[in-house]
């Protein structure tokens, strides 16, 4: 009897992708340094020329082509065409800030990290013999550590925020030649990873062995036998392979997922980022939502030893701004600036141009009321809200588009967004509390003021009063810009210059329309 062929078992090495953002890998090409402690240093003189505020602002923009004539076409042809809204990227002033924190990082890193200054070899096996022993004695001495801090709820856009940002420096750089002297050396320049499901830092350190194996093509993982590794040996393991290839910063996102009690303990957790830049020279950077801050909301050491470059709180954008001396509310200019953006990727046949203050427009103000003022669930509900009027034959997004279209294709965001509105802290009152978001984010309000001097105090306004009273109607659009926010460098009137326009309000409409069509 002729036997059946074996099908072939599962393999161990067919592994998912452990990182789905990939940098580019170039040649070594050595520019002059006009700072004196970065000249002599190949690792410093590859890297790209340091990037003005323009620069940054152009590279992180980015709006896909458009043409008013698009909106004729067919329905199913605009269906597909409607994704173009979920594309456009526009820089806002944190981006600028986290922008110099990772370029001071990562520069003032390969300071003391020169592998042609003479003893360099000595002294890279001796910084980690010292890493290897303090890990054996959990003897961690007093940092210098130049850690950051990145937190806020999810859909702000801070991991993008962050990849965009790694993504201006190449992710792996091949030295040959120096001063026209043999130099062999890949110098990885970044990796940001992502913390293991199960919250244990044995499995962290296990992720980053293959995740160098995936981009230099080594053999790490199976070559130091990693799963068969206590976690101190797997500490060690990690830091020697980021300091054999020069590594120059490294950023755990979903660091809420870290769980104390399989990584040992909070404490020694923040230890071992701290030392990787205390003895090692590798700065590191950390993201995640709220519920992060229960890891440094312990000890007032911890909080300061991973926001040496700043610890940034990212907020939702607010609708208004409230002068102090002047009671009526102003769109804020973030909010603004976003909307009219994504506005311009308008697909549908009726026109709808926006006034000169949107706040008078019933569905925009549907839209961030049904928001919260976090990009991507605008970017969201506005997509869905097209598709919708398109299907449906309506043709134009109104407040019960709007309305309609959450209520039906955001069931789960709406409820959560309703729940903290009112007040509670679980879902339905059963299904546990809600850790990575904070109704404060949209139910504070903050006033602005702005003396004649021009510099800008923030102040914070009272308690929101009870609901259904005089004060709580007139405050509902009392909202205001957050402290935190960037006002002087926060690329606001970007998405205008790139269209072309000298004002995307000027003249009282949007892109389409007339002022009297309007309605």
């Amino acid at each position: 009897m002729r036997k059946r062929p074996r099908l072939p078992t599962p393999s161990n090495d067919l592994k998912a992708p452990l990182s789905v953002i990939r940098g580019e890998q170039v040649e070594a090409t050595y520019i002059e340094q006009s700072v004196p402690e970065f000249k002599g240093n190949p690792l410093l003189e590859a890297l790209p020329a340091i990037l003005s505020h323009s620069d940054v602002e152009k590279r992180l923009s980015y709006f896909p082509e458009y043409d008013p004539k698009q909106r004729e076409l067919s329905e199913e042809i605009r269906l597909h065409l409607l994704e173009n809204s979920r594309e456009v990227y526009i820089p806002q002033g944190i981006h600028y800030e986290i922008h110099l924190s990772i370029s001071n990082m990562l520069r003032r890193g390969y300071i003391d990290r020169n592998p042609v200054t003479q003893g360099a070899c000595a002294a890279h096996r001796a910084n980690v013999a010292t890493f290897a022993d303090r890990i054996q004695r959990r003897a961690f001495l007093r940092s210098r550590a130049r850690g950051l801090c990145i937190f806020g709820v999810g859909g702000l856009g801070k991991s993008t925020a962050v990849e965009r940002l790694l993504s201006l420096y190449p992710q792996v750089i091949t030295h040959r030649t120096y001063e026209d002297q043999p130099f062999v050396l890949r110098q990885l320049v970044w990796i940001k990873l992502q913390c293991p499901g199960d919250g244990s830092l044995r499995a962290l350190c296990i992720n980053f062995l293959g995740e160098v194996d995936d981009i230099l093509g080594t053999n790490y993982v199976d070559g130091y036998r990693a799963h068969r590794m206590t976690r101190d040996e797997l500490l060690l393991a990690m830091a020697r392979v980021a300091s054999n290839h020069y590594l120059g910063m490294v950023f755990f996102d979903e660091i809420q997922d870290l769980n104390e009690a399989k990584s040992g303990g909070a404490a020694h957790m923040l230890n071992f980022f701290v030392q990787m830049e205390n003895v090692l020279g590798i700065p590191f950077g950390l993201i995640g939502t709220p519920k992060a801050r229960a890891l440094f909301a312990g000890e007032f050491r911890q909080a300061r030893r991973v926001s040496e470059q700043g610890d940034f709180f990212w907020h939702p954008m607010a609708e208004t701004v409230t002068e102090a001396n002047d009671d009526s509310p102003v769109a804020d200019p973030e909010w603004e600036t976003f909307v009219r953006a994504i506005w311009k990727y308008w697909y549908l046949r009726k026109d709808h141009p926006l006034p000169r203050n949107i706040l008078e427009d019933a569905a925009m103000r549907a839209l961030y009321e049904r928001s919260k003022g976090i990009p991507a669930v605008v970017v969201t509900i506005f997509f869905l809200a097209q598709r919708r009027a398109i299907t449906s034959g309506k043709e134009d997004i109104t407040k019960a588009i709007i309305n309609s279209t959450v209520k039906d294709c955001q069931y789960f965001v709406s409820r959560i967004f309703d729940t903290l509105s009112e007040g509670q802290t679980c879902v339905g009152g059963k299904h546990g509390p809600i850790f990575d978001i904070d109704a404060s984010e949209w139910r504070d309000a903050v006033t602005t003021n702005r003396p004649e001097s021009g510099s800008a105090s923030l102040t914070r306004a009272v308690p929101r009063p009870p609901k259904g009273s005089e004060a709580q109607s007139r405050n509902s659009t009392d909202r205001s810009k957050r402290a935190g926010q960037y006002q002087k460098k926060d690329f606001r009137k970007l998405s205008r210059r790139a269209h072309g326009s000298k004002s995307a309000s000027s003249d009282g409409t949007g892109a389409f329309a007339r002022p009297d069509e309007f309605h």
